[in-house]
Parts: C-alpha cells; structure tokens; sequence
C-alpha cells in the first residue's frame, strides 16, 4: 500500500495510521479516478477491503454520480475548485445506499501536475435521521399551536357572566348570563375570578381548572385579570385557553419519561451485570495465565527428577499453589493395580482414605472426571467422607495407561474454570509420571542386571570409583566383597540352566535384603557377585561377610515344586586403602582372597 501511495501522495507511517484511524472514508484516486489507497473507514462505510477496492474505478466502489469520470465535482477539481460537504449516496457492496457527506481535493505534483484526487465521505446516517425527526416535531409543534382554543369571558361581582367569546361559545357554549360556577364541572361555588374580586386582589393569576363543556371534561388555563368599567364596577376577564393537547403530550411525556427512565435502569444494571462478567472473565484470564505459569515451573521441575518420589513431592506443592484455598492427594497404582495408596497430599482437613480399590472410586470406574457438588448425590465415592460437599476426582492417564487419581476438595461450588484447570493438571502429571517411569525403566536396564535386578558390572565398577574419591577426600574406609556361589556348575547340571537362573534370582532378592541401605550389591559376572560397602572399615566388611555366609545356608529355593537344596558361598575381602588406592587394585585383591577360600575348602572368608 505504501509504495503504491508513494507515487501519487508522499504519506509517512505516521501519516498513515493517523488515516486509517479517522471514521470517514478517505481514499486517493489516480488521474484515471482508480483507487489507490483506502483507509479503514472506508472498508467500514463501503464494505470493501482494501485489497479488493485498490485498483477499482471509484465509481464501481462507491456506486456514486460524484465519482464517474465526467462528474461536475472532477471538472472542478481540474480547475482548481476544492469540493466541500456535498450531500450524495453511495452504494455498499451489500448493495445498501448510504447517504454521505463528500468533500474532495486536488492532488498535484512538485511541477503543477495532476496525479490524483484525495475523496472525503462521510456516513450521514444519523444526521439525516436526526433532521427528519427534528421537522417531524416542528410540524407536531405547528399543529399543536394551531389547534389551541382560546376564548375570553367577563364575569361581574355577583358571580354573573356578563359576556362570552363567540367563537368559544361555538365550541365551549354560551354561559351569558348565568352563574360563573355553572361553568365548572361538579362546582357549587365561586370560580377562581369571583374569589380575587371578594378579596380585593388586583394582580393576575393563572390557575387551571376543568369545565363542563359540548365535548365532556376538558382541562382549561384560566388567567384572571381584574379590572374596572366606566361604572366604577369590579369585573374580572378570564382568559381561557383549552390545554387538552398539552395535557396530553405532558402525559405521553411522562410516560415516555417513566419508560426512558425504565430503560435506563434495565441498561444500568446490563451494564453491571456486563461489568461483573468482564471482572469474571478478567480474573479468569489471569488465573489462567497464574496456571500456565505454574505448568511450566512445574514441568521444568519434573524433567529434572531423578526418580518418581521426587515427582510426587513437586506435585503436592505446585497444585497446592494452583488451588490455594483447597485440598487433596495424588493416588497411584500398585503394581497389583487392584489398590491404589496416597503417594502425596496437600490441604487441610483432608477426608479421603489413604488406601482404596477401584471399585470405590468412580472415577476409575467409569475413566473419566466424576465431580459432587452437593451432600446429597447418590454417585459419591466410597473412599470420600459423607460430610464433604465438593470434591473432583480425575483419572491420569498417559499412552493409554490408567496411573492413578488426582483427588481435590473444595469449600467452594466446582466452578467450570476449576474443573478445567484440574483436568489440566492430571494430564499433565499423568505424562510427567508416564515419562519419568519410562526413564526409569531404561536406566534400570543400562545399570542393573535383569536376571537378578542386581546392579551390573559396569555400574559397580563407576560407583566404585566415585566412593573411592569421595572416601579419599574424607578420609574414611570402603569395603569391597567378592562373593562365588559354590558347586555351581554342578548345581546346573543336576537341575538345569532354569533352575540355575531361579537360584541366581534369589540370591540377588537375598544379598538386597541383608545389606545396609547405602552398599551397593552387584552381579559380577556368571555367579560372582560383588558388594561395595562405603565408611566399612576391613574388620566391619569381614563381620558382613560372615553375617552372610551363615544366613544364606538357611535360603530354601524351589523350582516346579522341587526344593534345590541348600547352599553355600565363599568369600574374598578387602578394603580401602589396606589393599590399594584404586578400584582396580582392591578388586583385584578381593578377586586373589576369594580364590584362597575356594581352594581352601570354600563356605568360607578370606581376608586379602
């Protein structure tokens, strides 16, 4: 648009957008009256967009006599004669006629050349409008004014109609001659003149009263001037003025008054009722914005666990943080995925088992959202207490994996805004849990051998390195045992490779369950099996070796319903920095005293 614009009209970015900000239709047009720039204000007058209309005859555009090649208004133009406010019409592209307001300009170059016309239309609409309705109550006016009767009457002192006008007689009749107070409806006294003259007022007053006339009750406007005749006698002239008009248009007024006033309460309170909702939908936006934020910390965080407990513990704080004023609990699966248990919860008051099966939620009955919202649902869940009156349970589910419940109650009715950000919520911790076990699961297979669940050889030999400079910088132990499962070739040939294995099996689930929590028991490689002990001085490690030793004779192994037998295992010890300051060299010295006690006799340890 600008470069276009640059040949005709140099218009800087201020320029422009200062144009495109007006409310009338402004354009330019080339010498040949084909648009070559449109503000917004005529896409909104004419219906075009300005890529459409750019290239167009304005009179195709516009629809309009002003704009045809051989109008009165570009002969002026051409002869130098600005165009100011020119009432026409022009045509949508819906095809509705619009009256406008048109002012136009000649556009010359630095050498007098004409390259265009700069157009000006303004949507008259309302001012038509507004003309129409302004004759409309000017001939209501006229017609008022003209309808008006007026008469004037004389009465004496002794209430007595002395005259009255002819032509209000014609309509009103003629009371000459009687009692002034015959001429009010329903009156058996003085009229309003009689009562100045017996008080001897002499200034004019207007009162309005109603009188029996041909046509019934009509209000009157009597003005009473009281004077005197040639006689020396008081006479009051009443001025009488029908008002039946009036009235009636002060009535529709206040009608109209009452039902403006109406309307304005009725738009008043749509306004603030408008108002409640944008504050709604304000404070929405912002805990929308409040929850994304919270996600993506959370989802940071969840990337950088190490393990699923971790996980647990950043997600009882971040949703704790997503509903402040709730509480709840994180529920996964065990592996016999029949009960589900409490990993992590959050809250006060919490009243929700810790432990439950599936068939007491109905969330992981049924696979999707179950929400209560009053006590007295009959679809509640056997695992919530009866005294909660709002509560969420939401499924987690990830590659098709049903994990667990996130369970939140409320003090407060569910709004659709908290149900959808708990919904959120679960899915995003479902695939937050769905990847770190996959992770899990494929370090344990990179580090841990998968006959005995033992840690494998390449694990052991980086641990012990690592508790070797750790032990180096503190100055403390480590022991090492290297472990041979006794006759276990012959074993093999008795009972076969599968009953070897089951043996290899338990006795990694037996050297798991009778070392401390901080040794690290591997799979050295066929039956051979290391043990490093960190802050385990030689005597200590020795004492393990033996502890072992004696408890293994009592593990009975059975496979296909036969006992293998009992059995027994020999020992190789040695210690950091007794036998050497490297992993590789206190290996080698457990792996020379191991060798001792198998041609010793083996069930037996021996110190390198």
């Amino acid at each position: 648009m600008q470069k276009r614009l640059d040949s005709i009209w140099p218009l800087n970015l201020d320029a422009s957008i200062t144009l495109h900000s007006l409310p009338d239709a402004v354009f330019f047009t080339d010498p040949q009256m084909r648009i070559v720039y449109f503000n917004l204000g005529a896409e909104k007058i004419t219906g075009f967009k300005e890529h459409e209309a750019c290239g167009m005859y304005c009179k195709d555009v516009l629809k309009s006599g002003l704009c045809s090649t051989d109008c009165v208004v570009k002969r002026a133009l051409d002869s130098d004669q600005n165009i100011f406010n020119i009432e026409t019409t022009i045509t949508t592209v819906t095809g509705q006629i619009i009256p406008a307001l048109v002012s136009a300009s000649l556009l010359k170059d630095s050498t007098g050349k004409i390259v265009g016309y700069l157009y000006s239309f303004r949507d008259i609409t309302l001012l038509k409008k507004t003309r129409e309705e302004i004759q409309l109550l000017k001939q209501q006016i006229e017609f008022i004014l003209g309808a008006t009767k007026t008469g004037i009457d004389i009465i004496d002192a002794e209430y007595n109609v002395r005259y009255v006008d002819p032509e209000w007689a014609k309509i009103y009749g003629d009371f000459t001659g009687k009692k002034c107070y015959e001429y009010f409806m329903g009156k058996s006294e003085v009229c309003p003149g009689c009562g100045i003259l017996n008080a001897m007022e002499t200034k004019a007053i207007t009162v309005t009263e109603e009188v029996l006339v041909k046509e019934g009750n009509r209000p009157i406007q009597v003005t009473t001037i009281p004077f005197q005749n040639e006689k020396g006698e008081w006479l009051v002239a009443e001025v009488n003025v029908d008002i039946t008009e009036r009235k009636r248009i002060e009535e529709d007024l206040r009608k109209a008054k009452e039902e403006l006033e109406h309307k304005v309460k009725e738009r008043t309170l749509e306004l603030s009722r408008a108002n409640e909702e944008l504050k709604v939908w304000a404070n929405e936006l912002e805990q929308r914005n409040r929850e994304i934020s919270l996600m993506s910390e959370m989802g940071d965080l969840l990337q950088s666990c190490t393990d699923i407990e971790e996980a647990y513990l950043v997600t009882a704080r971040y949703i704790q943080r997503l509903f402040p004023e709730d509480s709840g609990a994180l529920y996964m699966f065990r592996a016999s995925r029949n009960i589900v248990e409490e990993v992590s919860k959050w809250g006060e008051n919490l009243n929700s088992q810790s432990v439950f099966t599936i068939d007491d939620c109905w969330s992981l009955k049924r696979g999707k959202m179950h929400a209560i919202e009053s006590q007295e649902d009959g679809l509640r869940c056997r695992h919530v207490g009866s005294n909660t009156r709002f509560y969420l349970c939401l499924p987690m589910t990830a590659q098709g994996e049903l994990m667990g419940i996130l369970h939140l109650q409320s003090k407060k009715f569910l709004s659709e805004f908290k149900k959808r950000a708990a919904l959120n919520a679960a899915e995003h911790f479902a695939l937050a849990f769905s990847n770190l076990k996959l992770r899990e699961t494929l370090r344990n297979q990179a580090i841990r051998d998968p006959l005995t669940n033992l840690f494998n050889r390449r694990y052991m030999e980086e641990t012990l390195d690592r508790e070797l400079s750790r032990a180096m910088r503190n100055k403390t132990p480590v022991g090492v045992i290297m472990i041979d499962l006794d006759y276990f070739k012959r074993f093999n040939d008795e009972f076969g490779h599968d009953a070897g294995n089951v043996m290899l099996n338990e006795l990694g689930n037996f050297l798991q369950k009778h070392i401390r929590k901080e040794d690290i028991a591997c799979r050295y490689g066929g039956e051979e099996f290391t043990i490093i002990l960190p802050g385990a001085s030689l005597e200590i490690t020795r004492q393990r070796a033996e502890f072992l030793r004696e408890n293994v004779k009592h593990l009975e192994v059975a496979h296909k319903n036969q006992k293998l037998g009992g059995i027994t295992l020999s020992f190789g010890v040695a210690a950091f920095p007794d036998h050497g300051l490297i992993g590789e060299a206190i290996l080698l010295a457990a792996d020379k005293a191991l060798y001792i006690s198998k041609h010793e006799g083996r069930d037996r340890v021996t110190i390198a």
